[in-house]
């Protein structure tokens, strides 16, 4: 089962595909604990929240043998930088906490664009151009 990227609001679904003798049984987890209800071999979520970030494992079960645990498969977001130019501003938005970073250009060393790390955020346009990316804070 791999682990899957995607964007805070997108569906994902984790698959179990067990070889041998069925019928198997499937009991899902997130982080350890059993996820209530979640036991058919695939398991969705159908808008991903910051909160769904963890690992994910499945118990698979049938009469001839002993339960199996999977492998974790992890569950990571990937943040979506938006660009809106209003002249004489420049505004980024985007989903989630994550902090905010900027650079003089794409090879020089990014810094924390201090205390922001909800958008929106927006910055007077200048000459000199500037680089922003995300990182998980």
């Amino acid at each position: 089962m791999p682990s899957q990227s995607t964007q805070v609001g997108a569906k994902v679904t984790f698959t179990a595909a067990p070889i041998g003798e069925g019928p198997f049984t499937y009991q899902w987890k997130t982080n350890g604990v059993e996820i209530t209800g979640a036991t058919s071999s695939t398991y969705t979520i159908a808008s991903v929240t910051m909160s769904d970030v963890a690992a994910y494992t499945v118990v698979v079960d049938n009469a001839a043998c002993e339960p199996v645990e999977s492998l974790p498969a992890y569950l990571v977001i990937r943040p979506a930088l938006h660009i809106s130019l209003a002249p004489p501003n420049v505004t980024l938005t985007w989903t989630g906490n994550f902090q905010l970073q900027s650079a003089d250009s794409m090879s020089a060393t990014f810094t924390d664009v201090t205390g922001v790390v909800t958008g929106p955020y927006t910055t007077p346009i200048t000459g000199e151009r500037k680089f922003f990316r995300l990182r998980v804070p």
